[in-house]
């Protein structure tokens, strides 16, 4: 709008403007001038429009890219926080809020050192400061100790001043790192301090890596000497072939193991074994992946023990017994020759159950099953059958463990020896004994009878002519009295002595303090003569029958009285102590003692250290002490020193 005017003067100019008008025109003005005024008019008004309309534009298009970034910060996992040149926050996202478990209205317009005093003085302050004054952009890590957690931070200068940050919490990933660093640190220890030679080598034969004990293995003083060198020239010739095809197949992805062997570069022979996979390298190539041991000494061992394996097979195959083994569950693996030749069965086949006497099936096997469990030694006798004299032959299977040095089963050695003939002495043997004890007995009965009419009529003459004969008939008498006598006593033991040839051990316990008690009632007579002094410890229950501990006791008692010392008062000691599952007793005494040299023979028949004339008896009393221990499987010895007493001592079960 243009104002038109007949006045002139600069109030009317600026009334009419306040009045709206956009020119100003006071009479008298042209028509040309006005079209010109008009014109000038329109074009700066579309001008202020045009503008006008272009800065509407401009702010819509800045509202919809801030409105973009908004919607794309609000979008992203990572927090982001901007600050003003005073380091007031102005603006954080939906993540900083999560990240930092605050609202976003808590933080608006806060300065952040204010918010986090534990930053200050720490990385993300010094960071900040300097992406701030030197217009940088600055990206780091930083550990926030109040929170526990890793955060990688990166922080952008803006134009205008203040900082755009964007952050991430890290704490997993810096823990997986962690966990993965220590992992391969671990597995670079155990690579390291292994016995084994690990090695990556290339497809061309070149090796990647290789551990300090691949290093030993070959012989090398430095890495260069091997690490980048091919390893073909290390596998002895006649290796080299296998070793390339094997080689050749793990790069092709073959998984596979390979024994050969290595010339070190000193020139020292190995035996190698090694387990081998593929491994993808970062280029893409296939290299091999090994762990290879030093097999030298098994090897050697090996060879060692093949030739101790053909020797023992040498020997057993040369002995007259059947020789045999089994693994540590008892399945027998080997037999000599003998076996396939006494039972006619192909190497493979043996089958002894078919070979065993029906009556001893059972028992053979349940034995030798019943020591494979217990892991201790068998023994036993069985029939077997001969096919080639149709007749069953006696055996005697035994076997024996071998051990490792843990103490485990590791093989059965075992023999088979034929006791046939053995078998058949035996029983001759026993037959003659039987023959030997019947006779023995018979001939003590019928010699008692002439003994004692000897005795009988000896003592007529005695008591009826004694007035009749003169000294030296008396004492011829006498003579013949006392010969009489011993020669009964004599065949009395020699019954007693044979009579214990067998006899099974009593079930039932014998109480060795009611014998003892006992043996003291029947000596009382030579106890009270000597003046003996008899002792005893509280004496235990033995599983021996009640007349053999009787005769045992009667012996040594008697003896230890019999043979007392002129110089003091017998004193005699019964003791007794455990040992070896039985009971050691002993008889000690201070009489006369004997040699050292004398305590074994004293066990014999008739062994006498002292005429008749000294000391009476018939020299079968220890003799048959023997006969009773051994019969039990123990033992008697004697231990003396000649003037200053004697101890015996003997062992029975219990």
């Amino acid at each position: 709008m243009i104002f038109l005017s007949a006045r002139a003067g600069e109030e009317m100019r600026v009334e009419g403007l306040l009045a709206g008008a956009d020119d100003y025109l006071v009479k008298p003005f042209t028509a040309s001038e006005l079209r010109a005024r008009v014109g000038s008019n329109v074009r700066m008004a579309l001008a202020r429009r045009r503008a006008t309309e272009q800065e509407r534009a401009l702010r819509a298009e800045a509202e919809a890219a801030r409105d973009q970034a908004v919607s794309v910060l609000e979008s992203i996992t990572d927090g982001f926080i901007a600050l003003d040149e005073r380091w007031r926050i102005t603006y954080v996202n939906g993540a900083t809020e999560r990240l930092v478990q605050e609202r976003r209205a808590d933080l608006m317009g806060k300065g952040i050192w204010d918010l986090y005093p534990a930053s200050v003085g720490t990385a993300v302050h010094r960071e900040f400061a300097r992406a701030a004054e030197d217009k940088v952009p600055v990206e780091f890590e930083n550990y926030y100790a109040p929170w526990r957690r890793w955060f990688h931070i990166r922080a952008f200068p803006g134009p205008q001043g203040g900082l755009s940050i964007f952050y991430s919490d890290i704490t997993q990933q810096k823990a997986a790192d962690d966990a993965l660093r220590g992992s391969e640190e671990r597995f670079r220890a155990v690579v390291d301090t292994t016995p084994e030679c690990v090695k990556v080598v290339a497809a061309d034969g070149g090796v990647l890596q290789m551990n300090p004990a691949g290093f030993l293995m070959v012989e090398a003083g430095r890495a260069d000497d091997v690490i980048g060198k091919s390893v073909f020239d290390l596998i002895a010739p006649e290796f080299r072939g296998s070793y390339r095809a094997f080689h050749e197949a793990i790069c092709r992805g073959q998984r596979g193991s390979l024994e050969y062997e290595i010339i070190g570069l000193k020139g020292r022979r190995r035996s190698m074994e090694t387990q081998a996979a593929p491994l993808r390298q970062p280029d893409g190539t296939v290299a091999q992946l090994a762990i290879t041991r030093d097999v030298t000494d098994r090897k050697r061992k090996q060879e060692e023990l093949a030739a101790s394996e053909m020797r023992f097979r040498q020997l057993a195959d040369s002995m007259p017994q059947i020789v045999w083994t089994a693994g540590p569950d008892g399945t027998p693996d080997y037999y000599n020759e003998r076996c396939y030749a006494f039972t006619g069965f192909e190497p493979g086949a043996v089958d002894w159950e078919t070979l065993l006497h029906p009556d001893d099936a059972q028992r053979t096997i349940g034995a030798w099953r019943a020591a494979v469990e217990a892991g201790q030694a068998y023994t036993t006798e069985c029939r077997l059958w001969d096919r080639r004299e149709s007749r069953w032959r006696w055996f005697m299977p035994r076997a024996v463990p071998a051990r490792d040095a843990g103490g485990r089963i590791v093989k059965w050695f075992g023999t088979t020896t034929d006791i046939d003939e053995q078998k058949r002495v035996e029983e001759e043997l026993k037959g003659a004994n039987q023959d030997l004890e019947q006779f023995a007995y018979s001939a003590s009965h019928d010699l008692q009878e002439p003994l004692r009419t000897i005795n009988i009529y000896g003592e007529l003459l005695a008591s009826r002519y004694a007035e009749k004969l003169d000294g030296e008939a008396l004492e011829f008498l006498g003579f013949l009295r006392a010969a009489s006598s011993r020669m009964s006593a004599l065949v009395s033991d020699l019954r007693t002595y044979t009579q214990l040839a067998k006899f099974d051990i009593p079930e039932e316990l014998t109480d060795a303090q009611a014998v003892f008690d006992s043996v003291v009632s029947d000596l009382n007579g030579a106890i009270s003569e000597s003046g003996a002094s008899l002792t005893s410890e509280q004496l235990p229950s033995v599983r021996v029958h009640h007349t053999h501990l009787t005769q045992l006791f009667q012996n040594l008692i008697g003896n230890a009285i019999k043979y007392r010392s002129p110089d003091r008062t017998p004193a005699i000691h019964i003791a007794w102590r455990p040992a070896g599952g039985g009971v050691v007793f002993s008889v000690a005494d201070n009489g006369i003692g004997i040699k050292p040299e004398y305590a074994d023979q004293i066990f014999g028949l008739f062994k006498r250290l002292h005429t008749a004339d000294e000391y009476d008896g018939t020299g079968i009393g220890l003799a048959i002490c023997q006969r009773i221990v051994e019969r039990y499987q123990g033992r008697i010895w004697a231990e003396s020193e000649l003037g200053k007493g004697s101890t015996f001592q003997f062992q029975v079960p219990v």
